[in-house]
């Protein structure tokens, strides 16, 4: 199995906002904090993008940008303008107040206006959700900021595609329009993240990085495909064709961590999912269906990465 893929449907990365944002100088927007990853397309005119930490990064027509961690940052028309908050921009439009702005349904497709009477400016702005928003594992891996330039986009032609057909659709708004949008916004996710990993150094990106590497992209599926299979880094390593040594070498350079403590995270986070969706799972059923040969050892390494028991986190979950 696409091993991307497989953590995208497990974790539940899904796009869950999308606004077309009409603008006219002078005008400028802080976006607050978020448990969102946000993105934003700039369909026409130009801006700044103003975020802690980095400097003024120009925009033009065709550019994205995509912040993975969520954290505040403004866009301007120029650097001498003050922004608004989006609070009280969403107000003016008679829309959610941004504390509710993120929990927009994918259905919904609001198109907001803001500033003066002159130049304009149109984006497209959106985020994507994580079931696990403080601990997702792409989250860890991505940068503060991800820039895709239009000469970029020119260069990948399925993500030039996707931003032209979700253009297409919130403008004409037909029949099935948000449908169609929702399952864009999903497929512009992995094409921002493959865009960035294009880009990454040899060696670079973490276990994301190392999908470029054929073996320990071979091994990542074997044990996201076979969780519960007894591996061992001998086993491992045999299975893509290295000698144990070679194997465990490359895959600490290339993934960061060991394969077995790997193997042990991926199982932890597929256990807890589990917990979560399939209430009525015994723990000794869910202790097998992750590698583990009985429930007191499996106990044991959920708590020491959970710092709780697996039945205490079920609860925590269920009230939640």
């Amino acid at each position: 199995m696409d091993v991307l893929a497989n953590i995208l449907q497990w974790l539940e990365v899904k796009g869950s906002i999308y606004a077309r944002t009409e603008l006219q100088a002078p005008w400028g927007i802080t976006v607050p904090e978020s448990d969102s990853a946000t993105y934003h397309v700039i369909d026409r005119g130009h801006c700044y993008l103003l975020m802690d930490g980095h400097e003024p990064l120009a925009l033009t027509a065709g550019d994205l940008v995509m912040i993975p961690d969520g954290r505040s940052h403004s866009l301007v028309d120029a650097l001498s303008t003050t922004p608004t908050p989006l609070d009280e921009i969403m107000d003016e439009n008679g829309k959610m107040s941004c504390a509710n702005y993120t929990k927009y349904q994918k259905s919904v497709c609001p198109h907001i206006s803001h500033g003066g009477e002159g130049i304009p400016t149109i984006m497209f702005c959106g985020g994507f959700t994580f079931e696990e928003p403080k601990e997702h594992p792409l989250r860890a891996l991505l940068p503060p900021l991800i820039y895709v330039s239009h000469e970029e986009r020119e260069e990948v032609p399925w993500l030039e595609t996707t931003i032209r057909f979700m253009a297409y659709e919130a403008c004409k708004r037909q029949q099935g329009s948000d449908t169609m949008i929702a399952k864009l916004i999903d497929l512009l996710f992995i094409q921002i993240v493959r865009s960035w990993l294009s880009k990454q150094p040899e060696g670079q990106g973490g276990w994301l990085g190392a999908l470029r590497d054929d073996s320990i992209r071979n091994c990542l599926s074997l044990i996201h495909d076979q969780p519960e299979h007894p591996w061992t880094v001998e086993s491992l390593g045999k299975a893509v064709g290295m000698s144990r040594s070679g194997f465990s070498a490359r895959f600490q350079t290339l993934v960061g961590i060991s394969p077995l403590r790997y193997l042990t995270q991926w199982r932890m986070k597929l256990a807890a999912r589990i917990l979560k969706k399939q209430e009525k799972l015994g723990i000794q059923q869910l202790a097998r269906k992750v590698g583990y040969d009985s429930e007191v050892s499996f106990s044991r390494a959920f708590k020491r990465h959970y710092q709780v028991t697996p039945g205490t986190w079920r609860r925590q979950q269920l009230t939640d």
